[in-house]
């Protein structure tokens, strides 16, 4: 996590997908404990998994968004919470 004037640049490096295979990552402003079945006001970015089924996702949650930013994974139609992160 790096604060930016732009907002909070998120890496999240993520492994174990299926090799090649395209998914979603994903961060949204609600706290782990309230999260569920999907985004609210999400900030989603595509990415395919290496060789090895892993890859690194890089994307920005822009200023003046308040809480905690979940990272999720769509996958097979279901949303993973993969971490969770406090913005304030």
């Amino acid at each position: 996590m790096q604060s930016t004037s732009a907002g909070v640049t998120l890496t999240a490096r993520v492994t174990g997908f299926k090799p090649g295979h395209a998914y979603l990552a994903d961060a949204d402003p609600l706290p782990c404990d309230i999260f569920a079945g999907g985004p609210s006001q999400s900030f989603p970015v595509r990415f395919t998994a290496d060789a090895s089924g892993r890859t690194s996702v890089t994307w920005t949650v822009p200023t003046g968004m308040n809480g905690n930013a979940n990272i999720q994974v769509l996958n097979g139609g279901a949303y993973v919470v993969l971490a969770c992160a406090d913005l304030g």
